[in-house]
């Protein structure tokens, strides 16, 4: 079902590329023989293709809107708009160093102290079980320019998700790159 839901739903590009090509063969079987039955076969799979289009543009599945919460809170982070990164931790935040209200702080803090103006996400990966989500990404934080001319840190993340009142929270994270920082976010107890 997995499956299914990530050809139909999140990624149908592959789907629409296969019935392409059946559509490709149905219109030589219609330029060679031109009956009726070829042309109603060259009409499905273009319908096929519009029925996908349509289901994966109005169908948002959990994994997308898990990744959209991580965006919207690399987003918030970014902008500073504190408030709304609040909105995007659940309550029972705890990554065995920090909870919410500590998180939150140490955000805000790193966020001025090193100037970040965007976070880029890469590599992002996500499972889904029921009300639970972890994702695993490569973030590159874009800061402002410092003596040194380094202007962009590389970070690996682990982040566990969790559904609460229809929307997906951040439960708890470990910071997995760069290693053996001190007080760095080690992950759910």
């Amino acid at each position: 079902m997995d499956t299914l839901q990530l050809l139909l739903l999140e990624r149908p590009l592959a789907v629409l590329v296969a019935l392409g090509f059946v559509e490709g063969i149905c219109l030589v079987l219609l330029y060679a023989h031109r009956t009726r039955r070829v042309l109603i076969a060259a009409a499905v799979p273009i319908v096929l293709g519009g029925i996908v289009v349509i289901v994966s543009a109005v169908v948002t599945t959990q994994r997308e809107r898990v990744n959209a919460a991580l965006v919207s809170l690399c987003r918030a982070t970014a902008a500073g708009d504190m408030e709304d990164v609040s909105q995007g931790v659940d309550g029972a935040y705890d990554d065995g160093v920090y909870r919410k209200a500590e998180l939150l702080a140490i955000v805000d803090r790193t966020r001025s102290r090193l100037g970040l103006r965007d976070v880029k996400l890469f590599d992002v990966r996500t499972e889904i079980d029921g009300g639970r989500a972890v994702i695993d990404c490569r973030a590159v934080l874009h800061v402002r320019d410092n003596p040194t001319g380094r202007n962009v840190v590389m970070t690996r993340w682990r982040l566990w998700w969790t559904l609460r009142s229809d929307r997906w929270r951040l439960a708890s994270s470990r910071l997995v790159e760069p290693q053996n920082l001190p007080r760095a976010p080690s992950g759910p107890r």
